[in-house]
């Protein structure tokens, strides 16, 4: 897994737990990265800070809007989360229909700092992000500390999408929540996701073997 902390010239630590249980029986390889430092941007705090509408969190970037879910995104989420190539690599599977979506959407994704990305130029979701924190997580981090997971759909890979939301929610996380480190992880194989960290500063810290995850049945190096 990569992260990053608080503080900017932090050495990384080591003897991070790793995860112990899963919804399902799979067991997988996680590489662990970690951010070590505040975020580096250009505009300030304030004109970066998220707004609070109707007492949801809203976070905004040049391209892009982070807001809670909705059920009417259920036909979204599902026409992206469908897809074998976008759930599997990151450890869930793939959704069967509509209503599955929009369960998903009830139960995993109301949880809190938890966000549809949403492309401005059309105004739905492509994609999802997240940050856990402390025990929302299942990597044995303290409450200061949180883990980013985030997927875009197929259609808009390579567009920089995902590290500029994944940007967005260190700032949050480290501006607005106080975190003082963030931890981001990938299965090995999941290239893309890779990218994306150490695009955002991420660096590695150290690799777990036979990690569970959502899939059952399937066991990945």
């Amino acid at each position: 897994m990569l992260v990053h902390d608080k503080e900017a010239n932090k050495k990384m630590v080591e003897g991070l737990a790793i995860p112990q249980h899963s919804e399902a029986g799979s067991i997988e390889t996680f590489i662990f990265l970690c951010y070590i430092g505040k975020v580096n941007r250009q505009r300030s705090i304030e004109q970066n800070r998220g707004l609070r509408r109707n007492d949801r969190m809203i976070l905004e970037t040049e391209r892009l809007v982070l807001r809670p879910w909705e059920e009417a995104d259920a036909e979204d989420l599902y026409s992206y989360a469908r897809h074998p190539e976008v759930g599997p690599i990151a450890g869930w599977a793939v959704h069967t229909d509509v209503e599955n979506s929009r369960e998903i959407i009830r139960g995993i994704l109301s949880a809190p700092e938890t966000y549809a990305v949403v492309l401005k130029e059309t105004g739905r979701p492509v994609g999802s992000i997240g940050l856990m924190l402390g025990k929302a997580s299942n990597i044995g981090i303290p409450e200061t500390e949180g883990e980013i997971g985030c997927w875009i759909g197929v259609p808009y890979w390579g567009r920089g999408l995902i590290p500029e939301a994944v940007r967005e929610l260190m700032r949050h996380g480290f501006e607005e929540l106080n975190l003082e480190r963030i931890w981001y992880g990938y299965f090995d194989g999941n290239i893309k996701s890779k990218r994306v960290q150490e695009k955002c500063g991420f660096h590695y810290h150290h690799t777990a073997e036979n990690v569970p995850c959502a899939i059952e049945g399937v066991l990945r190096t």
